[in-house]
């Protein structure tokens, strides 16, 4: 290949093909995540029913859980409060 005119070196600088995946997924996102933080703040600072969490509400970060562990969890919520088995109904009137 022929350089430039005034050029007396090339330069090459191979990148690693994972590396050059990483930067160009990380990209969108990053316009992603912001897109849901501000939907989040959008949903939750709305005048009329703005979107809250219960006040008896339990809360789960599974962002560090993998599927099992988020089911496990859960299920130990719901086996403390004595919440599993048939739903308890009351039927009122005719």
């Amino acid at each position: 290949m022929s350089l430039p005119h005034g050029v007396e070196k090339k330069l090459e600088i191979p990148g690693d093909p994972r590396q050059s995946a990483e930067e160009i997924v990380a990209d969108p996102v990053k316009d992603v995540a912001a897109s849901l933080s501000n939907r989040d703040l959008l949903d939750s600072t709305r005048k009329i029913s703005p979107l809250r969490p219960a006040e008896d509400a339990l809360e789960l970060d599974s962002t560090e859980l993998d599927l099992k562990e988020v089911v496990d969890v859960i299920w130990e919520w719901l086996t403390r409060k004595n919440l599993l088995g048939l739903p308890k109904v009351a039927v009122i009137g005719r």
